[in-house]
Formats: structure tokens, sequence, C-alpha cells
């Protein structure tokens, strides 16, 4: 079995290139996020590991299952939990989500990446709302070269997404990997924080 690793600091330092073309969703199939996300009622930082595992069918719509697991500081703990449905549409590049851990039935978008430079986007998946505003326009786009990673070749697009709000938020698109911070949305019902923006992306691994 071959894995691939994509690692947050070798996708931040290594020299962006100016073309990419195909279009890469998220993988559906033996993809495993590692988050680092924050613990409120802790008060220190978990890590989190999210995986994609099965699918379902709701409203004709087809779905897959995302799972969330709190990896550290409770190794011990081997049970997933169901977090969200994502549904993604590779011909308009965009991803949804039902946010199943706060009892949602409703799709929300979380991804728009069809948009072009200067265009502005409502994604109200992540709660932004919560804050001032969940529309956010496209800075830019630029694209990272994976051959560094050794065991991937080609370009992947990188998408940079400012709130027009003052709270100053962002969206950090990998193409195909992950968010900066986090793939996955995840509001704190209890304090009404959104840990997407206190996250961040350790790796992705694909296992093949």
């Amino acid at each position: 079995m071959k894995n691939l690793i994509y690692t947050l600091a070798i996708i931040l330092f290594f020299p962006v290139i100016s073309h990419a073309q195909t279009y890469f969703p998220l993988p559906e199939e033996n993809a495993y996020w590692t988050v680092l996300e924050f613990d409120f009622n802790a008060w220190e930082y978990n890590d989190i590991v999210y995986t994609v595992n099965g699918d379902t069918t709701i409203d004709n719509l087809n779905y897959k299952k995302i799972y969330r697991l709190d990896d550290f500081p409770t190794i011990y703990d081997t049970i997933s939990t169901l977090h969200c449905f994502m549904r993604q549409n590779v011909e308009e590049k965009k991803i949804w989500f039902i946010r199943h851990y706060l009892g949602e039935t409703v799709e929300k978008l979380g991804y728009d990446l069809s948009v072009q430079v200067g265009d502005t986007v409502n994604l109200p998946a992540f709660q932004y709302n919560e804050f001032g505003d969940s529309t956010f326009q496209l800075q830019f786009i630029d694209s990272v070269d994976l051959e560094i990673i050794g065991e991937l070749s080609g370009y992947r697009k990188r998408y940079f997404f400012h709130t027009l709000s003052m709270n100053g938020f962002t969206i950090d698109f990998i193409e195909g990997i992950f968010e900066l911070r986090s793939s996955f949305p995840n509001l704190e019902p209890i304090y009404g924080f959104d840990a997407f923006h206190q996250s961040s992306s350790i790796c992705l691994q694909v296992n093949l």
C-alpha cells in the first residue's frame, strides 16, 4: 500500500508557479486529514483526524460521510463520530456540507472555486455570519508545484479568499488537498466560535 503525505509546511514554503489547469476535487476514498484544533473545554489543542467513510443519499443527492476522531490527547479513543456530509460537483467546482454534528439537515456551500479573482461569494457552511459576514472575495489564485513531495507530480491551485467584513477571516484552499486550517466546517456550538479559524491542517494521507 502506497502512502501519499501532503504536509502543510512544504506547501506553504515552496515557491508558487503560475499555471495549473485541471481541477482536482478533495479525495473521497481512503483519505485522512489530520487537523490541530483548539478545545475550549480543555483549553488545549487536540489532534483531530477526519476521514471519508461511505456515502448516503439525502433529498436525491449523493453525499460522502465525513467522520471525526479525537486522536490526541485521547489517543486510546478509537470511536469516530459522524461529523458532516460532503457533496462535490467537479464541473461546477463547488463543495457543499450538511453539518450533522449540529443537527442540520440542509446543505450549505463551503467552497466555490469557480469564481474569478475579484468576485465575491457567500460561503455559509462555516458560519462566518456569526462574526459579521459570510461573504468573501477571491483575492488571488496561485499554483503549487508538488514534485517536492516526491510521490506526486504536477501542480495544484491555491485559492485565497478574504472576508469583506472587518473581522479579517480568510480561506486559503489548496485544490484537492486541504484548507490550510481545516477542510471541514466545525462550529463550536456552546461558545459560538468556529474552530476553523484557530485550526491548522497538519497533513492529508491518501492510501492507494
